[in-house]
């Protein structure tokens, strides 16, 4: 399925209209002052993802073996994947998805759907994170 007509289902969704690539093959989508997704496909693949923390410099050890902790097979990212970026030093929450003939718009927005609540979710974490690694077990029981 092209991917601008995949970005053109999601804007009518969301209610913004003509989404689709811009001259670099991304869609970035702002919802709010703190919350922007990106559409990003190569010749395989779709990736879905944001940039939750742009200084990874100022996270600690015990930060970041709670984002890895947390990263485990996707029980607490809801399937997503928490990556650091070592060349632009930033904390990324991202989903793949592979183009296939299996992949139709419901796969499509269910991924975006999940990306988005789990970067609401991160977001939140990341606000309190040092109060997070010492309460780990009662952040994630409701995941």
């Amino acid at each position: 399925m092209d991917v601008n007509h995949l970005l053109l289902l999601l804007g009518e969704k969301i209610g913004l209209r003509d989404l689709k690539l811009n001259d670099s093959g991304v869609c970035a989508i702002i919802f709010d002052e703190k919350t922007t997704l990106a559409v990003e496909p190569n010749e395989q693949q779709i990736f879905l993802y944001t940039v939750l923390k742009d200084s990874i410099n100022l996270l600690n050890r015990e930060d970041l073996e709670f984002f890895l902790a947390a990263n485990l097979f996707g029980q607490n990212t809801g399937g997503c994947t928490l990556a650091i970026d070592n060349l632009l030093g930033q904390l990324i929450l991202f989903k793949v998805l592979k183009i296939s003939d299996e992949l139709d718009a419901g796969i499509f927005l269910q991924a975006f759907e999940q990306l988005y609540d789990q970067t609401k979710k991160w977001q939140e974490t990341l606000k309190t994170s040092n109060q997070a690694i010492s309460s780990i077990n009662n952040i994630f029981l409701s995941a």
